[in-house]
């Protein structure tokens, strides 16, 4: 990223943060909120809560983060301004096309995370508020990473390895050239360029980003392999969240973007995610959250056969009971665009 492109950043997110303030001061935003959602419910995506010191060392892209703090702060205004629903009401609301209650709402986590566990749901008990979280199965207790998180990483440490050494400097450059990784390696900050790059190979088919992860591990010595920040719940963390009654639903198996696979491949990852689910957490509602929220009829059709009753995108947007329940629409939240309580109001409104 060059130094006039964080500027031209800096200055638009000063000036959103100042009109949000601004409308939040005056009263417009809390009037035109509430008119929006007077029958219409809001779905909000959260990925990740992370401490401070957390958000300085996970891999993961900032589009899907926001701090300890301001999730409290959401929580807080969520029950100041919202009514916020379970799963199981909401599904009941979509499917019998009974109003929505003025100012429902609706939390959702995707991926499972950690810090679902260590710091969501210890605030999440605290304010009373229901959530549901979908599970990429395959990653639940383990210590695999989604690649987004480690390709970025590797990318880091091979570049911090190199730095010193000519020779894996010349050899990063090759790997990075061979794989369309358009970053300066040398300059002397880089995090927000790997960021970038990683999140431009989404939609790469796999073989190949399989590839470029284990030409980049060659690079980096075992001892500086990737540490817990970006770890999964277990599921005996599931189970005891469930126990407190917290939903849990599916985010397929393996999280590969569905509209690329096989037909075999999709029914293996829909009823897969179904079975193992359902394994592990009987009581979970048969509801899922299609990955990086790629979806088309196939994929629709297939979760619709697999017996769930309601799934998730990415789409922005209210959710009304008219809409397609296998395609509710939800708000991503993440620290840049909801740091204030004006920025997240405005946020959710569709404002900004």
């Amino acid at each position: 990223m060059t130094a006039a492109v964080g500027v031209q950043k800096r200055l638009k997110r000063t000036a959103k943060r100042a009109l949000a303030g601004s409308l939040y001061t005056s009263g417009l935003l809390s009037l035109l909120m509430h008119r929006r959602f007077r029958q219409q419910c809001l779905v909000l995506t959260y990925h990740r809560v992370l401490s401070r010191d957390a958000v300085e060392k996970t891999c993961s892209s900032p589009g899907i983060v926001v701090t300890r703090e301001t999730f409290e702060c959401h929580l807080r205004l969520l029950k100041r301004h919202f009514r916020v629903l379970t799963l199981a009401e909401f599904e009941s609301h979509v499917r019998t096309q009974m109003p929505f209650p003025s100012g429902a709402c609706l939390l959702t986590f995707d991926d499972g995370w950690l810090d679902t566990y260590t710091e969501a749901w210890p605030l999440l008990r605290r304010y009373g508020v229901p959530a549901v979280v979908f599970l990429p199965v395959s990653y639940i207790g383990t210590g695999r990473m989604f690649w987004q998180e480690e390709l970025t990483y590797l990318l880091v440490a091979a570049r911090r390895a190199a730095t010193n050494t000519t020779a894996t400097m010349s050899r990063l450059r090759d790997i990075a050239a061979e794989h369309a990784i358009d970053v300066a390696f040398d300059e002397p900050i880089v995090h927000d360029d790997i960021l970038q790059a990683v999140q431009r190979k989404k939609g790469s088919d796999s073989t190949s980003i399989v590839r470029l992860i284990e030409s980049l591990a060659q690079l980096v010595t075992a001892g500086e392999r990737h540490a817990a920040a970006d770890a999964f719940l277990t599921w005996d963390m599931a189970r005891e969240m469930a126990a407190d009654g917290v939903t849990f639903g599916a985010h397929s198996v393996t999280h590969r973007i569905m509209t690329t696979l096989t037909p075999a491949e999709l029914v293996d990852e829909v009823r897969g995610s179904r079975d193992r689910l359902r394994q592990e957490l009987p009581a979970a509602v048969e509801s899922f959250s299609y990955p990086n929220g790629s979806w088309d009829n196939a994929v629709r059709a297939e979760v619709v056969r697999q017996g769930f009753a309601i799934s998730f995108t990415t789409a922005p947007g209210p959710v009304s009971v008219h809409d397609d329940r296998f395609a509710i629409h939800r708000v991503n939240v993440h620290q840049d665009a909801t740091s204030t309580e004006g920025l997240f109001l405005a946020r959710v409104s569709g404002i900004l």
